[in-house]
């Protein structure tokens, strides 16, 4: 289980790993400029079911091969060396060396699964039962996200196999699933992905009380963290919370969109304002947005800095945004639900430095 801070029990790997930066972004401590966000995880999962409901078509190997491609991009450029063992023993795969090399590199991932709230995933037991291939199958209690569990298990063990391969996914208990990855090719070719754009943060003024010990912002740290579950619950709001990078999120919609086309932005935006009024209350509103900025930034959804609102219109303006689709939606929702109103209509733009508008008002 993951080392804890004495004082607010947060995982010792989110503290050295994360920082709460002052412009709303939780950045990387090995890479600034990359970034992470602290989201409801709850959300994922009914996102991509919303938008089936919508489409009416199931969309889970679009998600599923979507991640699965940035994983096993992501998982060959940090393994070299671990992948081209594995090239050279290809032959062996019964082999002590071969077995050690996965199995470390497995015992990592779920000690990162388990500080960041993505489930408590389990060595399978053909591990002891001379299984050829004994990664090829794990458990996962209490998974994030099905969808995106699948695609980064499979996209991890393409990269150590270096061959196309397949998963399948099957519930045994309540909150606990099976994955197993077997030969296979896969069941969509995803078209060419646009590239993702980076650019520096732009600073802010956003003060947070922390840790005395660790550094972790209070407001975060009194979350209800279990990473011997893999899990984190926002006790205030009831709500299951996890980290993970919004490019993941990013990536897949803007696979489903060059999918299932142009209507896709609007599918997303209008399940992100109807479950955002299913979840939440109007308590993140206030005339100037103070409830609203310190509840995004401790997200690291960004820096508000604009905020215009009246009984009709709402104009705000996010610098260092990100997931702008899912953040139209929940601006939209959160409008209506504090104004009373079942519809309004909305305009957004997300400039090229990372500047997010979004305009709601009366329909």
């Amino acid at each position: 289980m993951a080392d804890v801070c004495q004082t607010c029990g947060v995982p010792l790997g989110i503290s050295s790993g994360l920082k709460w930066e002052s412009s709303g972004v939780i950045s990387l401590s090995t890479s600034p400029l990359a970034r992470m966000v602290f989201y409801e995880s709850d959300l994922i999962d009914n996102l991509f079911h919303g938008i089936e409901e919508i489409i009416g078509i199931s969309i889970r190997h679009l998600v599923v091969e979507s991640r699965r491609r940035d994983t096993r991009k992501f998982i060959e450029a940090s393994f070299p060396d671990h992948i081209n063992k594995m090239r050279q023993t290809r032959s062996l795969r019964k082999s002590h060396q071969v077995l050690d090399m996965i199995k470390a590199v497995n015992l990592m991932a779920i000690e990162m699964s388990l500080a960041y709230g993505h489930g408590k995933p389990s060595l399978s037991a053909k591990w002891e039962e001379g299984e050829d291939y004994p990664w090829r199958h794990q458990t996962i209690a209490n998974p994030y996200s099905l969808y995106l569990n699948a695609g980064d298990i499979l996209g991890t063990i393409e990269a150590f196999d270096q061959q196309d391969l397949r998963i399948d996914y099957r519930r045994i208990e309540e909150n606990l699933y099976a994955f197993s990855v077997y030969p296979g090719k896969h069941p969509v070719a995803l078209k060419g992905r646009l590239k993702k754009m980076h650019y520096q943060f732009k600073p802010g003024e956003i003060e947070s009380e922390v840790c005395p010990q660790c550094g972790i912002p209070l407001e975060v740290a009194a979350c209800r963290w279990k990473p011997e579950q893999g899990t984190i619950e926002d006790t205030a709001a009831g709500r299951r919370m996890a980290i993970f990078e919004p490019g993941v999120i990013d990536s897949v919609l803007e696979d489903l969109k060059q999918e299932l086309g142009e209507s896709l932005p609007g599918a997303v935006i209008e399940v992100m304002r109807l479950r955002l009024k299913d979840f939440m209350s109007g308590e993140y509103w206030s005339h100037d947005g103070l409830a609203f900025n310190r509840l995004i930034a401790l997200r690291g959804l960004g820096n508000l800095v604009l905020f215009d609102a009246d009984r009709e219109s709402l104009n705000m303006t996010i610098e260092n945004a990100c997931l702008p689709l899912l953040m139209v939606g929940t601006v939209q929702g959160l409008f209506e639900l504090v104004m009373r109103m079942e519809n309004s209509e909305y305009q957004w733009n997300m400039s090229e430095d990372g500047d997010l508008n979004i305009k709601v008002g009366l329909s």
